[in-house]
């Protein structure tokens, strides 16, 4: 090898090492970035319907756990209702997911080189930007998830360091914690009870695994993480199990084959549903290095009997989400940041799979895939600017409403209010009524009635809903108007001035009818 090539080589190395020597640094310039830019992008409609949810607090809700509502609770308590207020949960968790991991990859991999590219891989990652700018229940479940994950792998290497049955006495503490982060998460987010389950199936299909049946601690986790989910299950139980069933039928039933005209058919639109799988994947966790994950599966599940087992469990907790997810999407339509868990196991699986081999291509297409995922996150930033998604659509690019959904929405509650005039402001969409309630001078409280659509957690809020038959006036924005004026017994509906939100995008403008008896 000529002297250039080694020199060339040793700066690439030295590259990734120097990830770790300005590690706490650049976490610190990373948390400065994403304070401002939560604190300047509107609430997307999601964000604000969880919003509304604090106002309403209780140990469930139809859509999800409470965690989220709780989250968004104290911070607002202490900023108040501001972007920032909403978001700050979402960005200490999003770097708190990062930096745990990195340490547990320093930990596991034993390689500086191996575990800077770990951290590179999430310094430049779309995936950790939107959870740490969006804040979905998502993100908590991400990061309690993250640290159940190590204590399950401290809990392993212990099993493949010490070989006497005494060294697993020192799991107790580590199970108990294990039990707590992963309550919490299924106090996130339900699926969150694919990473216990995971640890169960790696625990099982490995001889020192096994061990731990035999003593009390990894039932005493599991009661642990029960007794922390059981307010929600309390929830669901007094409210008929709504919450446990809709996320069973939206995530897992046959919708995607409804009305197919025969059995190839079916095949066919399931065979799309995996394809759109896997292509979502490719775009969240970017496509290179989302290449480079399968290839590191498929090459640990040929070595599985000979894997360590603390490897076996990453294996497991990074397959089981997307396994998982890859058979509801032949079931039903999904999101591609479902399975977003799966990914901090599984790059730590990649740092492993790079420091076996220094000199092959594997170095250099992890290198491309951080390339390649750092310019999707500067795109994404710049997508999230006005200026920029009006100049695309000026120029006739799609834009999907992810995109579209980042601004527009301060104009929107301005006009809402000024339609209302005071009166009860009632959506039809749920989204809109989050957004009309934070954007609204004074915040006021807006209600959705999702007449002629499915039920959503307002319809299960436990106080606070207008006695509409009480009200002489009420502005209704959205559609199912006839229902609505039918089944609350107004009879004169005044057709308003169009909402419209400024900016480009589909669903910006809604109808608004002021109501009479």
């Amino acid at each position: 090898m000529s002297e250039l090539a080694v020199s060339q080589r040793g700066a690439r190395e030295g590259g990734a090492r120097r990830v770790l020597v300005w590690w706490w640094p650049l976490l610190a310039v990373l948390l400065v970035l994403r304070v401002l830019m939560a604190a300047k992008v509107d609430l997307v409609p999601d964000e604000a319907f969880y919003w509304t949810w604090t106002r309403h607090l209780a140990p469930g809700y139809f859509d999800h756990p409470p965690m989220i509502a709780v989250l968004m609770w104290l911070s607002t308590r202490l900023l108040g209702n501001t972007e920032l207020g909403v978001r700050l949960p979402a960005v200490l968790m999003s770097l708190g997911a990062m930096a745990i991991l990195v340490a547990l990859a320093r930990r596991v991999l034993g390689d500086a080189r191996a575990t800077g590219y770990v951290a590179m891989m999430w310094v430049v990652s779309p995936l950790l930007a939107v959870l740490g700018l969006i804040f979905t229940p998502d993100t908590p479940a991400v990061f309690f998830s993250v640290c159940g994950l190590a204590c399950a792998v401290m809990i392993a290497r212990a099993d493949d360091e010490f070989e006497e049955p005494d060294g697993r006495n020192r799991a107790a503490g580590l199970w108990i914690l294990f039990g707590i982060c992963s309550g919490l998460a299924m106090v996130s987010k339900y699926t969150a009870v694919l990473l216990p389950a995971a640890v169960c199936l790696a625990m099982l299909t490995s001889s020192r695994g096994l061990r731990h049946f035999r003593r009390p601690w990894i039932y005493l986790s599991g009661i642990i993480a029960l007794l922390i989910f059981s307010p929600d299950i309390y929830w669901n139980a007094k409210h008929h199990w709504a919450s446990f069933a809709f996320q069973l039928h939206h995530g897992a039933d046959e919708g995607l084959t409804a009305g197919a005209t025969g059995a190839l058919d079916a095949l066919g639109r399931r065979a799309m549903g995996l394809l759109e799988f896997l292509g979502g994947q490719a775009m969240v966790w970017t496509p290179v290095l989302f290449l480079l994950t399968l290839a590191v599966l498929l090459v640990n599940w040929r070595r599985y009997p000979r894997l360590s087992e603390a490897h076996g469990v990453l294996l497991w907790c990074g397959t089981l989400p997307l396994a998982f997810f890859a058979w509801a999407a032949t079931r039903s339509h999904g999101e591609p940041n479902w399975p977003a868990f799966a990914y901090f196991p599984l790059s730590i699986l990649i740092g492993a799979y790079l420091a076996e081999n220094w000199a092959g291509n594997r170095v250099h297409w992890a290198r491309e895939g951080c390339k390649v995922a750092l310019i999707m996150l500067i795109a994404m930033h710049l997508l999230a600017v006005p200026r920029m998604v009006n100049l695309l659509a000026r120029l006739h690019v799609p834009l999907p409403h992810s995109i579209t959904d980042l601004s527009g929405w301060r104009e929107f509650g301005q006009q809402v209010s000024q339609r209302a005039q005071g009166a009860q402001v009632v959506c039809n969409r749920h989204q809109d009524a989050g957004e009309a309630a934070f954007y609204m001078p004074g915040e006021p409280d807006v209600w959705c009635e999702g007449v002629g659509s499915r039920p959503t957690a307002f319809d299960y809020f436990d106080h606070g809903r207008p006695e509409y038959a009480k009200l002489d006036r009420v502005l209704f924005v959205g559609g199912h108007l006839p229902q609505f004026m039918e089944e609350f017994g107004f009879t004169h509906a005044q057709t308003l001035p169009l909402i419209k939100r400024p900016g480009p995008g589909r669903g910006k403008t809604r109808s608004a009818e002021m109501l009479s008896r």
